[in-house]
């Protein structure tokens, strides 16, 4: 769904311009924190896909940042982010981009730097900028917009981002509060939302990584199927940021990536992320998920999936160092369930023995924590088997004392585990009787 097509006079606009000019109106700000060293960026746009109002970001690490939008060219993106690595400050940039941009008077940008803690900022909006249009400039924030409702989500934004207490990520989360509003992007205002898709990133001065999706903060929603207000889905996964757990596909498709696309669902089958179909071989996708119940699906329109025959594709979902789910020679899809258990949330019982009532018996686990030999005994239960599960669900040992000699006691050598939480899922009979937390040192 890209509402930009319904307005045919820009495509017509756009189509008498060179080809690697893309229509991306959309309102963002670009801004840093002298103090802890942060260099951000947010905004959003009514284009929704994957790479809509993300496309206007870069950030240098240890520098600035640049957003370039309107009539946004990979052309110019590139030659303003060389001249900030050049060294240039924020007005030096803008005044070469006008000189030797492509269409400077269809252009806006926004440029911020940290200049050594004494912080230099810059905007431009062209002439031929489509209305209403806005750019504004503080001590250490640049914000800018065009194609909107009103000059006053630019300054909303602002007033917002001002008068806002806290990080720079929630400083510039609340400039994008202060901007929503149905049709904010004046194109999105049929759909009583502010934009199809909107994103936040921060980097940290520990960052070693740009690209989009690899900053400690870096958070990207769009509209799929059903129309929702994305700044607040951003809002939901920024405050959900220390009580999630997230996870990373890596995914390279085979030689026709328009035919792959994927999807997470929650323990009710409702997607809670998605992407794809791809215009691209390789894709490097982060989320944060509360702990739950999942399934990845991955699928192919074609029906050869990913690999091997037209190329050597594969997907790896992971979280933590773990492998969720991974393959890459399937028909038309395949599905793998996992668990996701935020640690951050769990109480863990650090005593050496840990004694769960079970009908009358009672199961010990000792020592807990260990890192070599651990007795699991039960006190008058006979266990027939057990299975040993990290905390995203995934199998790690199973083991049977025997069908017709059940005992009472187990002895589990953990060296060759890592450091982290277990569940120890103890069995009667085949029979589920409790579930144990095991710390592994």
């Amino acid at each position: 769904m890209r509402y930009i097509n319904n307005y045919f006079f820009l495509l017509c606009f756009a189509l008498l311009l060179p080809m690697t000019l893309i229509a991306q109106h959309t309102f963002s700000i670009v801004a840093v924190d002298p103090e802890t060293g942060e260099i951000g960026s947010a905004g959003a746009t009514c284009i929704s896909a994957e790479d809509g109002a993300i496309t206007v970001s870069d950030i240098v690490l240890g520098v600035g940042a640049i957003n370039t939008q309107a009539l946004w060219t990979p052309s110019n993106q590139r030659a303003a982010t060389k001249r900030m690595k050049a060294g240039d400050s924020p007005e030096q940039i803008i005044q070469w981009m006008v000189q030797h941009g492509e269409v400077p008077d269809n252009a806006q940008y926004v440029v911020v730097d940290l200049n050594g803690g004494a912080p230099r900022t810059a905007g431009y909006t062209g002439v031929k900028v489509f209305d209403e249009k806005l750019h504004l400039t503080g001590p250490n924030y640049a914000i800018a917009g065009n194609i909107l409702l009103s000059k006053e989500v630019i300054r909303d934004m602002e007033t917002a981002f001002l008068q806002t207490e806290g990080s720079l990520a929630d400083k510039l989360m609340a400039a994008l509060q202060g901007a929503k509003r149905p049709g904010a992007d004046s194109r999105c205002l049929r759909d009583g939302v502010s934009s199809g898709s909107a994103y936040i990133r921060v980097a940290d001065p520990s960052d070693t990584n740009n690209e989009h999706g690899k900053l400690s903060l870096d958070l990207n929603v769009w509209i799929t199927t059903n129309v929702f207000e994305p700044i607040d889905a951003l809002q939901k996964e920024y405050d959900n940021l220390g009580q999630c757990v997230e996870v990373s596909l890596a995914l390279k498709t085979d030689n026709y990536p328009t035919e792959t696309s994927w999807e997470i669902q929650d323990k009710d089958r409702k997607v809670v992320a998605s992407g794809g179909p791809y215009n691209k071989e390789l894709i490097t996708v982060k989320k944060c998920l509360p702990s739950g119940e999942y399934t990845f699906v991955i699928k192919d329109t074609y029906g050869d999936g990913i690999c091997c025959r037209y190329g050597n594709g594969y997907y790896k979902l992971t979280s933590g160092g773990r492998t969720l789910a991974s393959g890459g020679s399937f028909r038309y899809s395949e599905q793998t369930p996992f668990s996701l258990q935020n640690l951050k949330n769990l109480t863990l019982d650090m005593k050496n023995e840990v004694f769960v009532k079970d009908g009358g018996a009672q199961i010990a686990i000792y020592p807990n924590p260990a890192d070599d030999i651990v007795v699991i005994k039960s006190d008058g239960q006979f266990i027939s088997s057990y299975e040993i599960h990290d905390v995203f669900g995934k199998l790690i040992e199973k083991g049977s004392n025997g069908i017709k000699t059940p005992n009472t006691t187990i002895y589990l050598d953990v060296k060759k585990y890592l450091s982290g939480m277990y569940f120890v899922t103890i069995y009667d009979d085949k029979q589920q009787k409790e579930v144990n937390q095991l710390i592994v040192k």
